[in-house]
C-alpha cells in the first residue's frame, strides 16, 4: 500500500511510517498544491493521513476538494481530535467508507491494520503530548472549580466551615441564620423571594416580602464584613442566588 502523509509535523509522521515497514510512506511537510502533486501522479496512493491543524475546517473541506478535482482517495486525520465513542481505528474505517461517496463499495479491512498501528502510536502517553491535539488537559485547579455541593465532599466540608464561621459571626441572629441556611440548601441556584417565603411557611414560619428583603439585605451585610467568608448572595431579575466567589 502507497501512503502520503502530510503534516506540519513531519518528524511525527516519520514515526508512523518507521512503523509499517510493509508499504511505501512519503512525508510530505507543505500543504500547497498538494492535491495537484497527486494529481499528477503515475499511480495515485491507496491512502492519505493528514494533520487535522492543516486547515480551517470551517473553509475547507479535503473530501469535496477531492470531489472537485475527481480525486477520490481514502483520507483520515490523524490528530482528529473527536472520534465519538469509537476506537480511533474504527472511526477511520468508518470515515473512509462513509464520507466520500465513491468510496462506499472500498474493502475497508484491508486499512484496518495501518490504522490500528497509527492508533497505537498516537494514544501512546510518551508521544501523545507532542501532538497536536492529542494532549489530555490538565486536572483543573480546585479553586477553579464550580462547586457542586452534593456530589464533592471536600467541598462540603469547606462550605460548611464558612457556614460554622458566619454562624457564630456579631449579628448572626438565629432568623438570619435560618435564611442563611435556605440559601445554602439551594447554593448556586436562584429563588425568588416568593420561593423563599413558601418555604418560611413549610416551617410554619410567616414573613412578609418587604421583611424578608430587610433580612436578606442585613444578612449580605454581615456576609460581606465577614472575614474569610467567600459565600455571597446575588439577585436580578431571576432572583436570590448564593455563590461561591474564588
Amino acid at each position: 500500500m502507497t501512503i502520503i502523509f502530510l503534516t506540519l509535523q513531519p518528524e511525527i509522521c516519520h514515526i508512523f511510517a518507521n512503523n509499517l515497514p510493509d508499504h511505501t510512506c512519503f512525508v510530505f511537510s507543505q500543504p500547497e498544491n498538494f492535491l495537484s502533486i497527486i494529481r499528477n501522479m503515475k499511480n495515485p496512493p491507496d491512502l492519505l493521513v493528514l494533520d487535522y491543524t492543516l486547515f480551517n475546517h470551517d473553509i475547507f473541506n479535503i473530501y469535496e476538494q477531492m470531489e472537485d478535482e475527481c480525486t477520490h482517495i481514502p483520507a483520515i486525520f490523524y490528530n482528529e481530535p473527536c472520534t465519538s465513542k469509537l476506537s480511533r481505528a474504527k472511526f477511520w474505517e468508518y470515515i473512509i467508507k462513509y464520507e466520500d461517496c465513491f468510496n462506499k463499495d472500498l474493502d475497508t479491512s484491508i486499512y484496518v491494520p495501518v490504522f490500528e498501528v497509527i492508533q497505537k502510536i498516537v494514544e501512546d502517553p510518551d508521544l501523545s503530548a507532542y501532538i497536536p491535539l492529542m494532549q489530555k488537559p490538565k486536572p483543573l485547579p480546585q479553586n477553579f472549580l464550580k462547586h457542586n455541593l452534593f456530589s464533592r465532599q471536600e467541598v462540603f466540608n469547606t462550605l460548611e466551615k464558612q457556614l460554622y464561621t458566619l454562624h457564630h459571626t456579631q449579628g448572626m441572629t438565629p432568623s438570619k441564620f435560618y435564611l442563611l441556611q435556605l440559601f445554602y440548601q439551594n447554593l448556586d441556584k436562584y429563588i425568588t423571594l416568593e420561593q423563599i417565603q413558601e418555604e418560611y411557611k413549610k416551617d410554619n414560619r410567616e414573613i412578609s416580602i418587604s421583611s424578608l428583603k430587610v433580612q436578606i439585605s442585613r444578612l449580605r451585610t454581615i456576609m460581606k464584613n465577614t472575614e474569610r467568608n467567600r459565600l455571597i448572595i446575588i439577585n436580578n431579575k431571576n432572583g436570590y442566588k448564593m455563590v461561591e466567589f474564588i
